[in-house]
């Protein structure tokens, strides 16, 4: 009896001390998991604080792009109307000078009536000249009458005066087209004065749309640089809020003494993938490329000469789920900037893929952007090789391509480590 006594009591003791031992794993899997997501809930907090003020910065941004858009149109509004105002004065001077013209080809004409007429008042004159004397003997001593010798004086005297009134008018004409083609000429010099200043006008508005152009190119790529930081920031608050999840799945677990572990990049696993786009592998930018300031995040895939890619079917790489997806983006061709929608991806599709590897998980990210068409749903799940899209060039793209990057358990890296299955 007393030995069943004592392995009773041995018993009781070892239970004890192994349900304290349990109590104490939990307690501390509960604390280390209940301060991971306490830390997580902190990240995302403060990616909201700094998404709520890159908002504010974005309304602000996008006041001052209206304002120059604005002023922007306003002096090109200007300039069309100098513009035009220049024609009709060019149109008027040119009428000017073709008038000038008909009147210096006037007055060449009245000169020469001048002429002709001075030539041959000339030769009368001459010719009175020379019979002079005679004419006047026989004036003297022909005449029967003194009436009859002034008669015959006048007749001479008014053929004089005609000559000298048709002489005179002449010259009255061509002193009347002198006036008008000096009235005419200084119109001319008015005018040709006036589009002297409207060129100058002119020049100062270009001058000021160009700079209003380069403010507006300036906050056109603030306004994007922002945009792609919202968008990031709505990236990584999803990516905080899987990793809670998964923290409070882990939690969970642990208390079942069965923790799950998330894998590093150190655990990273192969997958063979179907390539993004059937029948196009030509890459027109590869990851890590240097773009300004910044790097690129994917690759883009694109067309071959002769052969365009827009339209060609994107399809999921893997199995997955859709946890974003946009297509609100209208503006589907080469730009040389962004247009701002999809934080410069334009329209997109983006899906979780999960996996267990040795025992931890492994969540990878599939992103298409760029695409003319969307063809799933946020929270569908896909299947690989399903279509999900169609290449296009919305977004911050120059011309047709797919962009395609990737993700591991958050993390971008080079799209190109995984295995892919071409069809």
């Amino acid at each position: 009896m007393a030995g069943k006594k004592i392995f009773c009591v041995f018993f009781i003791c070892i239970t004890f001390f192994f349900a304290i031992f349990c109590y104490n794993n939990i307690s501390h899997n509960f604390t280390v998991y209940s301060s991971l997501i306490d830390q997580h809930r902190q990240n995302r907090d403060r990616i909201r604080s700094k998404k709520n003020n890159l908002k504010k910065t974005l309304a602000e941004t996008q006041k001052k792009v209206n304002e120059k858009r604005h002023q922007f149109d306003s002096v090109n509004s200007k300039i069309m109307s100098v513009k035009e105002r220049k024609l009709k004065i060019n149109k008027r001077v040119d009428d000017l000078r073709q008038q000038i013209e008909q009147v210096k080809r006037d007055i060449d004409t009245k000169e020469h009536e001048i002429a002709e007429n001075t030539e041959i008042l000339k030769r009368r004159l001459a010719a009175i000249y020379k019979a002079g004397e005679v004419q006047l003997i026989d004036l003297v001593f022909n005449a029967k009458t003194f009436e009859e010798l002034i008669d015959k004086a006048e007749i001479i005297t008014k053929v004089s005066d005609h000559d000298n009134r048709l002489l005179n008018a002449l010259k009255d004409d061509i002193h009347s087209l002198e006036d008008m083609k000096a009235g005419l000429t200084s119109q001319e010099a008015s005018l040709v004065a006036e589009t002297n200043s409207l060129n100058e006008v002119e020049a100062q508005l270009r001058e000021l749309l160009s700079q209003n152009e380069a403010l507006l190119k300036q906050l056109e790529s603030d306004k994007s640089r922002i945009q792609s930081e919202i968008y990031d920031a709505d990236v990584e608050m999803r990516q905080i809020q899987n990793a809670i999840d998964m923290e409070v799945a882990r939690l969970q677990r642990s208390r079942g003494g069965n923790p799950l572990a998330l894998a590093s990049l150190a655990d990273f696993s192969r997958s063979n993938w179907f390539w993004p786009v059937p029948g196009f592998t030509r890459r027109s930018s590869e990851y890590l490329e240097r773009r300004g300031h910044v790097y690129h995040k994917g690759i883009d895939i694109a067309g071959s000469a002769g052969r365009s890619i827009y339209g060609a079917t994107v399809v999921a790489v893997d199995d997955g789920v859709v946890f974003a997806a946009f297509r609100g983006c209208p503006h589907d061709y080469g730009k040389l900037r962004s247009c701002g929608c999809g934080g410069g991806y334009g329209n997109y599709v983006m899906i979780r893929h999960t996996y267990m590897v040795n025992g931890k998980i492994v969540i990878k990210v599939s992103i298409y952007g760029h695409l003319a068409r969307v063809c799933v749903s946020s929270g569908q799940t896909v299947a690989k090789g399903q279509k999900i899209g169609e290449v296009g060039s919305t977004g911050h793209s120059s011309g047709p391509h797919l962009h395609f990057q990737t993700k591991f358990n958050g993390v971008d890296y080079n799209p190109l480590n995984e295995n892919y299955l071409h069809y």
